[in-house]
């Protein structure tokens, strides 16, 4: 084996590890990308889910002050 053969392995390995190295810290960056992406998402599920249980306590609250108006045209009603 020749020094230059020896050089050109030694580059060759040096190279593949800079590419290995560089392929897992664009995944690791589009996988931290995706977390935040998610976390956005789920936080306005929740938000949705908080104001949902916020209109149905306060439905509730109603009806239980005065549940005669439990059949009482809201707009939301289906058309028989």
């Amino acid at each position: 084996m020749t020094w230059f053969k020896l050089f050109e392995w030694f580059a060759a390995a040096i190279a593949n590890l800079m590419g290995w190295l560089l392929g897992w810290l664009r995944n690791r960056e589009l996988l931290d990308a995706g977390g935040a992406a998610e976390e956005t998402q789920q936080k306005a599920a929740r938000d949705e889910i908080a104001l949902a249980d916020k209109a149905r306590d306060t439905l509730r609250v109603e009806l239980g002050r005065d549940p005669s108006g439990l059949r009482d045209d809201d707009g939301f009603r289906r058309r028989d």
